[in-house]
């Protein structure tokens, strides 16, 4: 049986791969400047955060694997803030982006050097990287210390000959050290504005040379906890995290996903914020599923992010912390018109979530609408 479903989720994905991508199809909402109006003494935990999932994938075209339609410059203009980057290394000299086992065309610094460059044109934003060393690629520990070498430079390791700088020119290194910037608790929106906040899923074995938090592991329920573990101050952070998005159990209907997990999520979360505004409590939320059968994660985005946008703009006074998601922004999924994902109405539920912290006296956009009010939201049907 396993064999029969490998067999017909590789059929699947070749078939989808020989489909041309065109994003050209719809139109990707522009919020690259949302954060400039949201006040400085905002503590970072209390925002709401568009996140994607897997989100350098939107360079490939294959069922399965691509979980995302934009590329890292779309998705940021688009709103996006966090990113789930997952790098590994199979072979050759230089740290790529993968899906599981698949090389999905990007370089690790490729992708990062995008987010500066972004930062440098909207510095009033800042973004969240969560790098991962994705399991299904070879050579973890020759990975990890390429991302020591990356962030730490000086890095020398005698008993391997495969760490290398990453940084031809000091002043290169400089620059993006310069946005980098490490989690702690007490973050602000202002103490965050043109940086980017680093996470890792891996604690390294000396803190000197990879200080940043790290998350070890996630649960897979609403409620579960995980902790970002912070090196200065040594303050740890509690994540509700929410993480279930393989299961059987959505077999028979796909919408259990939000009805059994998303919703609890915020529910649990909004009560935290609630009750205790000042607790060290974050939150983390997924969106993305899949059924095991065949990787058609975007018949499941449809309704899952359709009842998501609902739920949120009924319910204004919700927290939500992070939550990432598949297809951000777009309405379809690639050039299949009749697979609708609604990833765009997700995405500004999200954003619209903090109207309660825009400045009065900020206008965003185009400044002939006010964005504390309600975005219109966009139909599909």
């Amino acid at each position: 049986m396993k064999k029969l479903s490998f067999l017909f989720a590789f059929m699947s994905m070749l078939l989808v791969a020989t489909t041309e991508s065109n994003a050209k199809n719809y139109v990707v909402p522009n919020h690259a400047d949302w954060m400039s109006n949201l006040y400085d003494s905002i503590p970072i935990r209390k925002v709401s955060i568009p996140g994607a999932h897997d989100a350098a994938t939107g360079t490939v075209n294959l069922a399965g694997t691509s979980c995302q339609n934009l590329n890292v410059n779309e998705l940021f203009d688009a709103g996006v803030r966090y990113f789930d980057f997952r790098t590994g290394f199979t072979s050759g000299i230089e740290m790529r982006m993968y899906h599981g086992f698949v090389d999905v065309s990007r370089t690790f610094i490729g992708v990062m050097n995008d987010l500066y460059n972004k930062l440098e044109e909207h510095q009033d934003e800042f973004v969240i990287v969560e790098v991962t060393i994705e399991s299904d690629t070879k050579q973890k520990d020759n990975c990890k210390d390429h991302l020591k070498s990356y962030f730490r430079p000086q890095y020398k390791d005698s008993s391997r000959d495969v760490c290398r700088t990453y940084w031809k020119k000091e002043s290169d290194y400089n620059r993006a050290k310069s946005k980098w910037m490490y989690f702690r608790p007490d973050l602000t929106v202002g103490d965050a504005r043109g940086r980017v906040i680093l996470l890792f899923n891996d604690e390294y074995d000396k803190p000197e040379l990879m200080a940043g938090p790290y998350i070890p592991g996630r649960g897979d329920g609403p409620g579960s906890i995980a902790y970002i573990k912070c090196v200065n101050p040594t303050v740890d952070v509690t994540v509700h995290s929410q993480n279930d998005y393989h299961e059987d159990v959505f077999d028979n209907d796909v919408t259990l996903k939000f009805y059994n997990y998303v919703r609890p999520e915020i529910e649990q979360f909004t009560q935290i914020v609630e009750e205790h505004p000042d607790s060290m409590i974050w939150c983390m939320n997924f969106l993305s599923a899949y059924i095991h059968l065949i990787p058609n994660q975007w018949e499941i985005a449809g309704p899952v992010n359709a009842l998501f946008a609902q739920y949120v703009n009924q319910h204004p006074q919700c927290y939500l912390g992070i939550v990432l998601m598949d297809y951000c922004g777009c309405p379809i999924w690639k050039n299949m018109a009749s697979d609708t994902v609604n990833g765009d109405i997700a995405l500004e539920a999200v954003i619209n979530n903090n109207r309660r912290y825009w400045d009065e006296k900020k206008i965003y956009g185009d400044g002939k609408k006010d964005r504390r009010e309600p975005f219109e939201m966009n139909s599909n049907e």
